[in-house]
């Protein structure tokens, strides 16, 4: 074969090599992209009071309007949950009372609205519901006179990110292993929210082969294995390195 066809099929196997690595490595950074969190709107138009006309303490849980809260209400900003609550204290008469109703109302109420989202796995879903969700923690440590209501919101969904990571696992073990479940679990320990995760040593053993920690590989592997296991181990590698030894004297010091 000339040489100039020869370069010209090293030159295209190249490009096409490159081409190849490109489309995934461009496909693994967006994999890794993590949302941005959404700016939260100071608009407090929805009128509570409004729709609490002929409500009282009596009736007010359950008649309370619930959907069209969730619906048309600012549940996100801290300055229109206190308004809504001052509306709910004036049928209720109870800061508790009002406080358990918005507390119902964005917990077992939102869930059920938006059950269908989270029935299969979309990490972005539950990284901006987790962003979300912290908003109440935040919530909780201004404002003290309602702090057990942001706290009920806070802890209900978390635990419920928690879980579903937890559910999420057992039906595709290998997401354990992806950029984004990674960042949730953490977060989730980090707040003291545990993710039941049965990782077996198999799966441990990829896991650190696709990260590359060699190191911690072997030291573990080390450390595991038996005294006739550690032996051998080492006859092995002494017979590897002296057989290399044997190929670079042959070839290199003829």
């Amino acid at each position: 074969m000339p040489n100039s066809t020869r370069n010209k099929i090293i030159v295209s196997l190249t490009a096409l090599i490159i081409v190849v690595l490109f489309f995934f490595l461009s496909k693994a950074n967006n994999n890794n992209y993590l949302p941005e969190q959404r700016n939260t709107e100071s608009n407090c138009t929805y009128n509570l009071y409004a729709k609490l006309t002929g409500l009282n303490n009596q009736n007010i849980v359950a008649q309370f309007p619930y959907n069209d809260y969730l619906e048309h209400s600012n549940f996100n900003n801290i300055e229109c949950l206190k308004k809504d609550l001052t509306d709910l204290d004036s049928v209720t008469k109870d800061a508790m009372t009002s406080q358990q109703i918005l507390a119902t109302t964005l917990t077992d109420s939102l869930q059920k609205r938006v059950a269908n989202v989270y029935k299969i796995y979309q990490p972005d879903s539950l990284i901006y519901l987790m962003q979300w969700a912290e908003r109440f923690q935040y919530y909780a440590e201004i404002d003290t006179k309602n702090k057990i209501l942001f706290k009920v919101v806070y802890d209900y969904w978390m635990n419920f990110i928690s879980d579903k990571l937890t559910l999420f696992s057992k039906e595709t073990p290998s997401i354990k292993y992806a950029f984004k479940f990674k960042f949730l679990v953490a977060k989730c320990s980090e707040r003291k929210y545990n993710i039941g995760l049965k990782v077996t040593s198999t799966e441990k053993v990829i896991d650190n082969l696709v990260r590359s920690k060699w190191g911690h590989l072997f030291d573990a592997s080390w450390n595991q294995a038996s005294l006739l296991q550690k032996i051998l181990l080492s006859l092995l590698i002494v017979t590897f390195l002296y057989g290399i030894y044997c190929i670079i004297l042959k070839h290199f010091f003829k």
